[in-house]
């Protein structure tokens, strides 16, 4: 799919294909830093071990540290913050917030944009598996369950939350913000993979759009 524009509930949204190569989460920071601005106070909410920098940049990293890292005390760059509860943040700190495969961890993508929007004053970036794509489709037809939601992800990466673009767009506009941007990150399907999930075809296999990358704003 080209780059084009989709009108959508009154919003503009740009969508564009991102080849990528790069393994796992790699595959969607080049996308995630080209949403941002220079010289932004940055909260990384849900940061995992990954550190990241833009140019001017100043990152806040939280993450839930004793459920994440297996251990009992904080690390000292991260702030230990549980993100399905409420944020230790002041409204308007930050100027975006970004959550590279977070919130398929999280249970309520509802409160996590209402703490979001309400600690950022620009942006919200986030990156998460496409379940609405066309091997996510044929996955669910043929299995009943959705690409990186398998009972083999729910048991290895504690995917619990399918996050499909109607509910960003909703969660947004509850909160008074809208989708500004959205990027399909795509990127080849590797061949035991693609045998479990029965995709026999070639096309899908090698520029199928596993991830979606999302920025609202105000």
């Amino acid at each position: 799919m080209g780059s084009g524009t989709q009108k959508s509930e009154g919003l503009q949204e740009e969508e564009k294909e991102e080849p990528v190569t790069e393994r796992g989460t790699q595959r969607v920071w080049p996308i995630i830093r080209s949403l941002l601005e220079d010289e932004e106070l940055i909260l990384d909410a849900g940061c995992g071990e990954h550190r990241w920098e833009k140019k001017g940049c100043v990152v806040t990293r939280c993450d839930n540290t004793q459920h994440y890292y297996n251990r009992t005390e904080a690390l000292e760059d991260i702030d230990d913050v549980d993100l399905n509860g409420p944020w230790p943040y002041a409204d308007d700190s930050f100027d975006a917030v970004v959550a590279a495969d977070v919130i398929e961890h999280l249970e309520n993508l509802w409160h996590f944009y209402r703490e979001a929007t309400r600690v950022a004053t620009k942006s919200v970036v986030i990156s998460t598996p496409n379940v609405e794509s066309i091997m996510s489709r044929t996955m669910f037809f043929r299995t009943g369950e959705l690409w990186g939601f398998c009972k083999e992800e729910r048991k290895k990466s504690f995917h619990i939350t399918p996050i499909f673009l109607w509910q960003v767009r909703a969660a947004a506009m509850k909160v008074g913000w809208q989708i500004g941007e959205v990027r399909r990150v795509s990127c080849p399907v590797p061949e035991n993979r693609s045998r479990r999930l029965q995709i026999e075809d070639v096309a899908m296999k090698r520029n199928n759009q596993r991830w979606n990358v999302v920025k609202v704003i105000p």
